[in-house]
């Protein structure tokens, strides 16, 4: 890039400026020294311009027109003919503009011209043509020719106001460069003349010019108090920041500042003070550098207080002509504020020229893709003047340049669409009006149109399965990144998924729930152009395995059914049906159609797994425990099943199998009644009928799970004085053997009668085979048979008495012996089985109860059986000897437990 820097005119200049206005020292105080605060003039309003409001200012300032007249009506200064100037009015709005625009930059409000009609223009009119004849001071001579009215006139502008002499300037540019040496002060330590321009508020501004012949031009400026007299002992300054400074902070133009020139600083010193200038210690920081330099009362450092107390100092070192681009903080150090605490000022200056530009045209992007318009945007920094821009562009590599346009003005947009895609260089010259240039090249890629290539793995998934989403994408500017979006396919909204525009070329998505949804893919190219493409994918519900059983508990014997169901997933479903004991580690298959049956054998625990399969193969599982329980066995007895009238019978509640806890209910009835009375609900009950008759018992045991078990007595009261004194020819026989079943009674009244009855002991009815005084039975079958005989006297009294008859096998004989019949308690009887006839091998079980009881405990089934009771008392033993065909045979003993 090249840049140039232009000073805006060439003409030497030379002054000699002299203040009329005599010091005045104001009287002040010692302070205690304390920790100085910091107060940065940066931070005051007045001195937070920016670079373009200063040039925008500046320009302003400037006269429109530089060939416009000055002068209303021009003097002479020759032959003794002094006839002042008289200034245009747009010259004295120029002197006003030019001069109220530094106090702007210095932050001093404006000055106000004075009334046309004041003497001050015609003595500063007069003092101009006395300065162009005579030596150059305050109170020049009078020249010999001159009247000494004009003289005095004269003397009076000379002597209160800032003189100057210009050579070479002419017309309007001698305001720029009168101005400019009176605010410089080149070769003063104390400036009088900015000290004067800057250190009054509210006062008004005059002026006077004279140009002679040889183009040298000679004025003064006179500055008249407004509504203040004889101002003595108080700052001038007049507004509330604390100091004003000269170059001010911030920035600041370095055209409007010599490098021979003093830096100032005016004071406030409503704000701040100091009572002795070696108090002061003034450090100046060179930010580019580092580098310090150091202004004392014996180095470099003065005061002033003519118009309020100013500091100066000389200005920092360097090494070129101009402050161009230097950058500086000021730091004093040694004042007070007006509580009398230290106080140090801080300001920093940042240096530009007004002349200075930097063409900062750019194009809005350097990658575009084809189709679409790049924009060129024409723009200058620094100085605000004419400045045009020609913009051209070549395919990159080649060397001829193609002319695209003029522009006149910065800010203006071009808008440009390439011809095809490849690779552009595109250059922006910036021109001043003074033919100085900035040249500015930029290239621009013209890619291939962006194209989205991406693609899903499925379009169908089942619930609870991931889709691969991959991006990819061909043309645009490359260096890709993704976006991936989903929703429901009837929703507004897209949901993001992971990060946004991110490097992974793939993510997975993974639905909650099933449905129809909506996937996009989103492609940005390195310049933010995009392409998106999206897809539709189908969410299927999830397999799920809805199998039941009919039952989880359920009684040995039962049947559990279990019948496969499935939901979700996709096509037919089937099943496949295990079960393993729980403490089991492997499974058994028992079923694979849509419903199994479950049937064990034996009580215990077993889990049962069903597998549901879709037609895709996905798979989904089941599992169920189920407890199968031995059924509930009601094992109660009642102490006798005859008796007579005015005796009790002890019905006793006992149960086995199903599920503790037990409970008992007794109900009993008469056998000819159809309803049941209840007659107890703990462990036993006491039946006590008052009258003769057949009773039917009935108890009922339930387990806590709720199941319930129900057991049948039939007990026969007997007239008190009536004994059924019935006999039976045997207890044991063979089948096809018949049993005589004697009728006989005592007691009662008058004559007897009988009826016979008969029935398997598994059965609950009773058979009628005789009605005489006697009668055989004879079964056609092996069994246990109960025999029941009522006996009848004439008064309607009854009586009953009960056998059990067994009918053994044919040809089948069994042979068992026992070791006694009589014994100690604590002996053991030893019960061996026998058996001959029948057919095969056989099998034994050996069985016992109390006389008294009615139920009987298996205690064997092996050859021999020992039988050992703990306590004294009669005892029946029975055996069971079967073949290998189903035949049995029976044998009954008695046996007597008696004490040691």
């Amino acid at each position: 890039m090249k840049k140039t820097y232009v000073k805006p005119l060439s003409a030497t200049l030379s002054a000699l400026m002299l203040l009329s206005v005599v010091p005045t020292f104001h009287g002040l105080t010692s302070y205690a020294a304390a920790s100085a605060n910091v107060i940065n003039l940066n931070d005051e309003s007045v001195y937070q311009r920016t670079k373009e409001e200063i040039i925008e200012n500046f320009n302003k300032s400037q006269p429109t027109d530089l060939s416009a007249p000055i002068y209303a009506t021009i003097g002479n200064n020759t032959n003794g003919n002094y006839v002042p100037s008289t200034m245009t009015g747009e010259t004295k709005q120029n002197v006003l503009r030019l001069s109220n625009y530094y106090r702007w930059l210095g932050g001093y409000s404006g000055f106000e011209l004075l009334d046309d009609s004041s003497s001050t223009w015609d003595y500063d009119a007069k003092g101009s043509v006395l300065l162009s004849v005579s030596n150059f001071d305050h109170y020049p001579d009078q020249p010999s020719d001159m009247s000494s009215s004009f003289y005095n006139d004269a003397i009076l502008g000379t002597s209160k106001s800032s003189i100057a002499k210009t050579n070479g300037a002419t017309g309007q540019d001698s305001l720029l460069y009168t101005l400019r040496l009176w605010l410089n002060d080149d070769g003063y330590t104390v400036p009088g003349h900015r000290d004067m321009f800057f250190t009054r508020n509210g006062y008004l501004l005059g002026y006077g010019m004279y140009t002679d012949s040889s183009n040298v031009t000679s004025s003064c400026q006179t500055v008249v108090y407004k509504n203040i007299a004889n101002p003595t002992g108080k700052s001038q300054i007049g507004n509330d920041e604390a100091a004003y400074t000269w170059p001010a902070p911030g920035y600041f133009p370095s055209d409007d500042l010599s490098v021979k020139a003093p830096w100032t600083i005016t004071l406030n010193t409503d704000k701040v003070s100091y009572a002795n200038l070696s108090d002061i210690t003034v450090k100046i920081t060179d930010n580019s550098t580092g580098k310090t330099e150091t202004r004392t009362s014996s180095s470099g450092l003065y005061d002033t207080k003519y118009w309020g107390t100013i500091l100066s100092f000389t200005a920092p070192s360097v090494t070129s002509d101009n402050y161009l681009d230097k950058s500086y903080t000021v730091s004093v150090s040694g004042l007070k504020d007006a509580n009398s605490r230290s106080v140090d000022l801080e300001y920093s200056i940042d240096f530009f020229s007004y002349y200075s530009f930097e063409n900062k045209s750019y194009i809005d992007k350097n990658i575009i893709n084809k189709g679409e318009k790049v924009k060129l945007y024409s723009k200058a920094d620094g100085y605000v003047g004419n400045i045009s821009f020609e913009w051209y562009y070549k395919i990159k590599n080649t060397d001829s340049w193609v002319y695209l346009a003029d522009v006149d003005s910065t800010n203006k947009i071009l808008g440009l669409t390439m011809p095809s895609a490849g690779e552009y260089d595109f250059k922006v010259i910036a021109k001043d009006s003074a033919g100085n240039t900035d040249e500015k090249i930029f290239t621009l890629m013209v890619a291939d149109e962006l194209v989205n290539t991406s693609s899903i793995s499925t379009a169908k998934i089942i619930a609870g399965e991931s889709v691969l989403l991959t991006g990819s994408a061909a043309g645009g500017a490359g260096g890709y990144t993704y976006a991936y979006y989903y929703k429901k396919s009837d929703d507004k909204d897209w949901t993001k998924i992971g990060t946004e525009f991110g490097t992974a070329s793939s993510t997975t998505f993974k639905p909650g729930t099933s449905g129809s949804y909506d996937i996009k893919i989103t492609i940005k190219d390195s310049i933010g152009e995009t392409a998106e493409k999206t897809f539709a994918l189908t969410v299927t519900p999830a397999l799920t395995n809805n199998t039941t059983v009919s039952k989880t508990t359920f009684n040995v014997g039962e049947t559990v059914t279990v019948k496969g169901a499935a939901a979700g997933g996709s096509g037919t479903y089937t099943y496949e049906f295990y079960y393993k004991r729980s403490t089991a580690t492997s499974w058994t298959k028992f079923g694979s159609a849509g419903a199994a049956t479950f049937k064990p054998s034996s009580a215990g625990t077993f889990d049962i797994r069903v597998y549901a399969k879709d037609s895709t193969g996905a798979s989904a599982v089941k599992n169920f425990t189920v407890t199968a329980k031995s059924a509930l066995v009601n094992n109660s007895t009642v102490s006798k099943t005859s008796f007579n009238v005015g005796e009790a019978v002890t019905v006793k509640g006992a149960a086995a199998g199903g599920t503790v806890i037990y409970t008992y209910e007794f109900h009993y009835k008469r056998n000819t009644a159809t309803s049941w009375t209840k007659f107890g609900s703990v462990a036993s009950a006491t039946f006590k009928p008052s009258s003769a008759g057949t009773f039917n018992i009935k108890v009922t045991a339930k387990d806590s799970a709720g199941n319930s078990s129900v057991k049948e007595f039939t007990l026969i009261a007997n007239s008190a004085g009536l004994s059924n004194n019935t006999t039976v020819s045997k207890t044991s026989f063979t089948v096809g053997e018949a049993v005589t079943v004697k009728g006989a009674a005592a007691g009662g009244t008058g004559t007897y009668t009988y009826e016979f009855y008969y029935k398997k002991n598994t059965a609950t009815s009773w058979t009628k085979f005789g009605s005489a005084t006697s009668a055989n039975f004879k079964p056609s079958s092996a069994g246990i048979f109960d025999i029941k005989v009522i006996a009848k006297d004439s008064a309607g009294n009854s009586s009953v008495k009960e056998f059990t008859l067994i009918a053994n096998s044919a040809g089948l004989s069994n042979n068992t012996t026992v070791s006694k019949t009589n014994f100690t308690v604590g002996e053991a009887v030893t019960i061996k089985g026998a058996a001959t006839g029948g057919t095969g091998t056989y099998t034994y079980e050996f069985y016992y109860k109390r006389s008294t009881a009615t139920s009987w405990t298996k205690f064997g089934s092996a050859t021999t059986a020992t039988f050992k009771p703990s306590s004294t008392g009669t005892f029946d033993i029975r055996v069971y000897v079967k073949d290998s065909k189903g035949a049995f045979a029976v044998k009954d003993f008695t046996l007597t437990a008696k004490a040691g």
